[in-house]
């Protein structure tokens, strides 16, 4: 059954009929002749993109190409101009930075090395400027040529009082005490008075030595050293180089200054006092 609600063409048929229509012969177009070509079929271009003649398939245009070379070449050109003259510019801007950057290398790179400075100089030791040890405490002073003993005469506790060789008792006008004054001299004070040993003026050779009031004076400062085997110390007087010595061997002879006699040093045996 044919329905007319259709579009008119007879190939259409109805779902629901219930016979098929045979086709009409003028509803196809005339076949196409034996001999005539076919067109070839181009590749499709990709979708939004117009297709061009020797293009790869999926490869980017030259020219598109050229012109990403172009740009970047053109960026890269900037950025050294940039880098060159940005020495002209303002002082505070990154262009001068980098100017400073490339000046302090060069400078360092011809800079001339400074001379190594020279090692410190050794510090002295402690032990080489202070003084040798002295002699401190209490004793008797011996002349060991003679065996007799410095004496304040007849025990007296006077200023002035002359001081000899007398033989030995031991008794507190023989005793000495040696106090150490801190820069290798000593005072010699007599035990009995408190009074020191002193040179009197004027001071050299056979000036006698009597006791004062001790008051530090460089006529009060002796200076003890040792003898080659210990036994005994010479006691010269500062700044003079006169030692302590006796006029002669007998009893009561005076202590006087000296010279000093290297071949022979009049030196004082140190017996101490219990």
């Amino acid at each position: 059954m044919n329905h007319q609600g259709h579009s008119g063409d007879p190939r259409m048929w109805d779902p629901d009929a219930t016979e098929v229509l045979p086709p009409t012969p003028d509803a196809y177009p005339p076949p196409l002749e034996p001999t005539r070509t076919l067109p070839r079929i181009e590749d499709a271009p990709p979708p939004g993109r117009p297709a061009t003649r020797g293009q790869k398939r999926g490869g980017p245009p030259k020219g598109v190409l050229v012109a990403v070379a172009i740009a970047a070449c053109a960026a890269a050109g900037l950025g050294i101009g940039a880098l060159l003259g940005g020495g002209d510019g303002d002082r505070g801007g990154d262009g001068d930075r980098r100017g400073d950057v490339v000046a302090a290398r060069q400078s360092t790179a011809v800079a001339t090395p400074a001379p190594a400075e020279p090692p410190p100089s050794p510090t002295p030791s402690t032990g080489a400027t202070e003084p040798p040890p002295v002699p401190t405490g209490q004793y008797v002073l011996l002349d060991p040529a003679t065996g007799r003993a410095a004496d304040v005469e007849a025990a007296s506790v006077n200023d002035a009082a002359p001081v000899i060789a007398w033989e030995r008792h031991g008794q507190p006008n023989q005793q000495w005490f040696l106090d150490d004054l801190g820069d290798g001299h000593v005072q010699i004070k007599a035990a009995h008075s408190g009074l020191c040993l002193q040179g009197t003026d004027p001071l050299g050779p056979g000036a006698v030595v009597v006791q004062r009031p001790c008051t530090g004076t460089d006529a009060q400062r002796w200076q003890p050293t040792a003898s080659a085997d210990a036994a005994g110390h010479t006691f010269a007087l500062k700044d003079h180089g006169l030692v302590l010595g006796t006029a002669g061997p007998e009893n009561g002879a005076p202590l006087q200054l000296q010279a000093p006699d290297p071949a022979n040093p009049r030196g004082w045996t140190l017996q101490p006092v219990p």
